[in-house]
């Protein structure tokens, strides 16, 4: 992990890890699809101006004078010895009231010579508090702290009375924006070799993959994809059906650390590969986690080139990259399981899709009913191939 911020602008999307750039896809071939029924709701970012935040400490934490001597204070492990640090600039980057906000906070000595990004997580519920900052040491301090191919942001510490995470930023650029270029394979295959890590270490968690609220989740989401595409209802039925099922019968994995959301856009790419956002963390089965990030990279592939398998070659590659670092392999009851959790995954991106989130780029109008079809079609693709083999 980088100490200083020199001469470099990080990005508000590469500290966030959220970018709030909204764009359509290229030109696709749709399905052949009824007109939509009842069109999918938005969900509008919300407005900071003259909206209460149910946030503790927001107010102290957006005030530059209250925060300059804790931001220095923190700092003071990672800061050249001596050195006299001024809050220059703070933005909310981010906030949903009732849960957590983002705010960014810039540092610089007098001379402008010697500066640092430091990022603060507000949480509305303090057990979560807890939970990410337990998790976000326990990587740090066991796993990934001074790995310079495989890492996590720095936590700098919590302040319990503004409800609040401090750590430095991870920098970089998104999976997504480099699969293109030439560090393609090199990033997929870093990426691999990070989760690898992740789930090869035992690591004393509580929060648990819970498959009891699981199944409740997926009878909610084909709910919302049938009232929002009725024509849809069938395929996201068969998924739902389909994970129920599988959940039921197969031997699920319980302890292994898991990130729960590992995708494209969870992953930054500088010098090595940095992983963020360990809210979700917990202890569950590793091939969910390899599950979740190839259904979210088919339909990145989907947005970006019209087919689902245009990165094939790279998925082998981070799927090659994490077993060999793992006794894994995709056979037996690691193929059905990863099987199972990727229907669940589809079916997870079908409900975003309708209600118009997830990994960015998020897609309006007729471009989204496609892509909800596009992932429930690869759920059911899945389902067959498995039913078949």
């Amino acid at each position: 992990m980088e100490r200083l911020n020199q001469a470099k602008t990080v990005p508000p999307a590469a500290i966030s890890g959220k970018s709030k750039i909204r764009v359509g896809n290229k030109n696709v071939a749709p399905p052949t699809l009824h007109p939509v029924l009842h069109p999918a709701p938005s969900t509008p970012r919300p407005s900071h101006e003259g909206q209460p935040f149910a946030l503790p400490g927001l107010d102290i934490a957006l005030d530059r004078a209250a925060m300059t001597p804790i931001l220095w204070a923190r700092l003071e492990p990672v800061a050249r010895p001596g050195c006299e640090l001024a809050l220059i600039s703070l933005e909310l980057l981010d906030c949903k009231p009732g849960k957590r906000g983002l705010i960014r906070y810039e540092l610089a000595t007098a001379d402008g010579r010697e500066s640092y990004t430091v990022l603060g997580k507000l949480y509305a519920d303090s057990n979560q508090l807890a939970h990410v900052y337990q998790v976000m040491n326990l990587l740090w301090d066991d796993l990934f702290g001074g790995n310079m191919h495989c890492s996590v942001p720095q936590p700098l510490g919590v302040m319990p009375e503004l409800s609040m995470l401090l750590y430095l930023p991870a920098e970089g650029q998104f999976l997504d924006e480099v699969m293109t270029s030439e560090r393609a394979a090199y990033a997929m295959e870093l990426t691999g070799r990070w989760l690898a890590t992740l789930h090869s270490q035992p690591l004393p968690l509580t929060k648990q993959f819970h498959l009891a609220g699981e199944l409740a989740n997926l009878a909610v989401w084909a709910g919302i994809v049938g009232q929002t595409y009725p024509e849809l209802a069938a395929l996201a039925e068969q998924a739902r059906q389909y994970v129920q099922q599988q959940f039921t019968r197969l031997p699920l994995t319980t302890q292994t650390p898991i990130h729960k959301d590992f995708h494209y856009r969870h992953v930054l790419i500088e010098r090595g590969v940095k992983v963020i956002d360990f809210d979700e963390l917990r202890l569950g089965d590793p091939n969910f986690d390899l599950a979740h990030f190839c259904a979210n990279l088919h339909l990145l592939a989907y947005r970006q080139h019209g087919s689902p398998h245009h990165w094939r070659h790279l998925e082998h590659r981070f799927l090659a990259a994490y077993a060999r670092n793992t006794n894994w392999r995709l056979k037996g009851d690691h193929a059905a399981r990863f099987t199972c959790f990727y229907v669940y995954t589809c079916l997870k991106l079908a409900r975003q899709l309708c209600l118009g989130f997830g990994p960015n780029p998020i897609p309006t109008g007729a471009e989204r009913q496609r892509q909800v079809y596009m992932v429930l079609n690869q759920a059911s693709a899945a389902i067959h191939a498995a039913d078949n083999s």
